[in-house]
């Protein structure tokens, strides 16, 4: 370093330190050179003791301007510093609870447990059937299941009948989890059988207590649909129809209707026979008639002197 640039870097030190000397002593004895300098660059020396440090170092040669030590504060046009996450060095809960098939549920104190069938969880942890039993997950009485959350009798239900999806249709009930056809005959018996539901009921009643031969959910059953659902099975009893029919001919060549004819009245009308006399000692004076024309026959006949007879049963309804 030379020795002009030296004696100006201790100069500085000394005026930042507080100290007094005199300037005139840090020329070296003997060196006319560096007095003369010292005379010659006093005006600079001043401006350079005036001058703040870093310009001072600029001079001597050191890398330009440098930025103030830091004093604790981030500089004016620093961003601000980023919000980092909160940290945590808590673990993650741990759960003691063990993996259950997909069939079960974890309740504390039991364990693994069937929700749908387990008595002393019955569709969650906390309930307990304290009598009956546990059915897909609801308490019932004992000898019923759940259908839908509704405790039912699969035995007697006729809208779930063996099983919760099985609906008994029109004219069957529900009868030991099967669906069976319901008696036409007031006296619980199927007496004969016919199709769409129509059934022959034997007695021995008046035409105008006829109605009383059918069950509840039956009505006695028309001429026409007598003729529509019998499908050529010929009757075993002789039974009255809703109608009153009157006759015109003679026997086994003779029509019945409802507009009138030579015989009948509306006390003993013409009724479905199956011959001269039935089983149960029914009469029928004419048979083999049709109905409005003597062909083909349906059976119809009757009529005079032939006060009694069974009935013909349909389901109610069309």
């Amino acid at each position: 370093m030379p020795l002009k640039s030296a004696g100006l870097v201790t100069l500085l030190g000394l005026l930042v330190t507080g100290c007094s000397f005199d300037t005139m002593a840090l020329i070296p004895l003997g060196d006319d050179a560096a007095v003369h300098d010292a005379t010659v660059d006093a005006p600079a020396l001043d401006a350079a003791v005036d001058a703040p440090v870093h310009d001072v170092a600029a001079a001597d040669g050191v890398a330009g301007d440098r930025p103030p030590l830091p004093d604790g504060n981030p500089p004016a046009d620093a961003p601000p510093p980023a919000d980092a996450p909160p940290q945590s060095d808590a673990p993650p809960p741990q759960s003691d609870a063990p993996v259950c098939d997909p069939f079960r549920t974890y309740c504390a104190g039991a364990g693994c447990v069937d929700l749908l069938a387990d008595q002393n969880h019955c569709g969650n942890c906390t309930t307990a059937c304290g009598v009956g039993h546990c059915s897909t997950g609801v308490c019932c009485p004992t000898g019923q299941t759940s259908c839908g959350g509704v405790c039912t009798d699969l035995l007697a239900d006729d809208h779930h009948c063996g099983d919760c999806g099985t609906a008994c249709g029109a004219n069957t009930t529900c009868a030991s989890g099967h669906c069976t056809p319901v008696a036409a005959c007031a006296a619980g018996t199927e007496d004969q059988a016919f199709t769409q539901g129509m059934r022959g009921c034997k007695g021995k009643v008046t035409f105008a207590n006829r109605a009383t031969l059918c069950a509840a959910g039956f009505r006695v059953c028309t001429a026409a649909e007598w003729v529509a659902r019998r499908s050529g099975v010929a009757p075993t009893y002789d039974y009255w129809t809703n109608d009153v029919l009157y006759a015109s001919g003679s026997d086994q060549y003779c029509r019945v209707s409802l507009s009138g004819g030579t015989w009948c009245d509306s006390t003993e009308p013409m009724r479905v026979c199956s011959g001269y006399t039935d089983p149960l000692g029914n009469e029928c004076n004419w048979t083999r008639c049709g109905i409005n024309q003597p062909s083909p026959q349906e059976y119809f006949g009757g009529c005079q002197g032939n006060p009694t007879a069974g009935a013909l049963c349909c389901p109610d309804g069309p």
